[in-house]
């Protein structure tokens, strides 16, 4: 964060310069342009090669420029975060609107988007949504100039025929992103709306994720009672999304972060927790002391069994302490920064809120918010396995990591089971033991599966099974590892 712009160095090497002249610079060098109002509260991050760092002490230093000697004021904030894993690399990335401040320039796209998230960019598919300051020039001309969208249903849904709104598919779930921000296509009976119904009656996907940038609900740094394209989106497009059976709403403009409980029908302006249905008013949490998953007792799309809003608006920017965040349909609300993990497997969703300072979502001191969707019957018994082996030598140890949820409210007692099998047919049984989880509670531990020595060469497949006799089993997941 610079006013006026800045060059930082490791360990005497120029690692990043931002609103900076190229070529060589000193302390008579000005800053590129001034910076005033709320460009001086923008973050631009960068990635540091950590092959500069050193063992023992690392100097990370800064300078700051000003545009010229009279300028009034200076200031620079600045942090660095190290993680020591590679990371799990998402499969798509989701943009809420408002992408490039503050206007939407094709050099602010450059400088919010490309600059920061280079190694990113080249491997997560990126899925944007417009913003009101993203259309601030030429009603988001470098938007669309940057960004290539589906308009003919390449990607699964029905053909939009406009980048402005467009669906696609991925694995199970069907993305719809909506255009709020043209008043027109807000409007009942609009081209947006038709073509809204249209998509959603089509899909068979078993989840609806619809995204875009005016929060529906929010009393954050905005209020969604007191503003039209708020009121709009509530009043006229939720209808269309919660008869089509979405499942899960992520929205940005309230630079806060707001989480609606499981509910259907609350369009009435000013929103109050009488005008709709609280299908659960839960917490939505799975983990120990929460009140259980929200439910959905259809696989699949179906009408108005419930629809999760969450306002995500406070994954590049926050305005801490400048609102209420007391909206009644929010379970959850909380300012700072932090971004949206969403994991989807099978019948059930996770979403976890982590802060900026989070490496893993794993790691319980930076989740904010976490909730879960499970679709049909609510299976009890859910089972993690994993291993970071997947080349043996006979006689060797694999090692791999086993986890169990119990996402009921009722103690469960089930079977574990562990064996192996080769693809013509051959199978080992390793282990079965009985075991038992208390309600809403998980369970993890690290074992070593030792190979025989004349264990035969070739791909073998290692299934970890949970099940209750007389029930059949739950959940199972494979690894598959080569014996050479």
């Amino acid at each position: 964060l610079r006013d006026d712009g800045a060059v930082v160095y490791l360990n005497g090497t120029e690692v990043f310069r931002s609103n900076m002249p190229a070529g060589a610079i000193d302390f008579t060098t000005s800053a590129s342009l001034g910076v005033g109002s709320t460009a001086e509260h923008i973050f631009h991050k960068t990635g540091v090669d950590p092959a500069l760092l050193v063992d023992g002490t690392n100097v990370l230093a800064v300078e700051a420029h000003q545009i010229s000697p009279a300028s009034s004021d200076i200031s620079f904030n600045l942090e660095l975060f190290g993680r020591t894993d590679g990371g799990t690399a998402a499969d798509l990335w989701l943009m809420l609107g408002d992408n490039a401040y503050n206007s939407g320039t094709d050099d602010e796209w450059q400088q919010a988007v490309f600059n920061p998230y280079p190694a990113l960019l080249r491997n997560i598919p990126l899925w944007p949504s417009l913003g009101n300051h993203d259309i601030q020039t030429l009603d988001g001309g470098p938007y669309h100039d940057i960004m290539t969208l589906p308009t003919n249903a390449e990607a699964g849904g029905v053909a939009s025929g406009t980048e402005q709104y467009y669906s696609f598919d991925y694995g199970n779930i069907h993305f719809v992103a909506v255009d709020s921000t043209h008043q027109a296509s807000r409007q009942p009976g609009s081209a947006m709306l038709t073509w809204l119904a249209n998509d959603l009656a089509a899909t068979t996907q078993d989840w609806i994720i619809a995204y875009w940038h005016h929060a529906p609900y929010t009393k954050g740094s905005h209020d969604s009672d007191a503003e039209g394209d708020l009121i709009d989106m509530r009043e006229n497009v939720l209808p269309v999304l919660e008869a089509g059976g979405v499942d899960l709403v992520l929205v940005g403009h309230s630079h806060n972060y707001e989480r609606s409980i499981l509910i259907d029908g609350f369009y009435a302006t000013p929103t109050t927790i009488f005008d709709g249905t609280l299908v659960d008013p839960g917490d939505g949490c799975v983990v120990t002391g929460c009140d259980g998953p929200y439910n959905k007792p259809t696989t699949g799309p179906a009408p108005n069994e419930g629809t999760v809003y969450a306002v995500v608006g406070n994954s590049g920017r926050n305005f801490s302490g400048r609102a209420s965040l007391d909206h009644p349909v929010m379970s959850f609300s909380a300012d700072g920064l932090g971004s949206m993990i969403l994991d989807i497997d099978g019948d059930r969703l996770d979403a976890t809120l982590i802060n900026r300072d989070c490496a893993t979502e794993n790691d319980p001191g930076c989740v904010v918010d976490r909730f879960t969707i499970v679709k049909g019957t609510i299976q009890s018994i859910y089972l993690g396995f994993s291993s970071d082996t997947d080349t043996l030598a006979p006689g060797d140890v694999m090692p791999f990591t086993v986890e169990f949820e119990n996402i009921t409210g009722q103690v469960q007692n089930f079977g574990f089971l562990l064996f192996i099998h080769l693809p013509a047919g051959q199978s080992f049984n390793l282990l079965a033991v009985p075991l038992a989880l208390g309600p809403l509670s998980s369970g993890a531990g690290e074992l070593g599966l030792p190979l025989p020595a004349d264990v035969p060469l070739g791909t073998w497949t290692l299934t970890a099974a949970v099940g209750i006799p007389g029930v059949g089993i739950l959940d199972s997941r494979t690894i598959d590892f080569t014996v050479e």
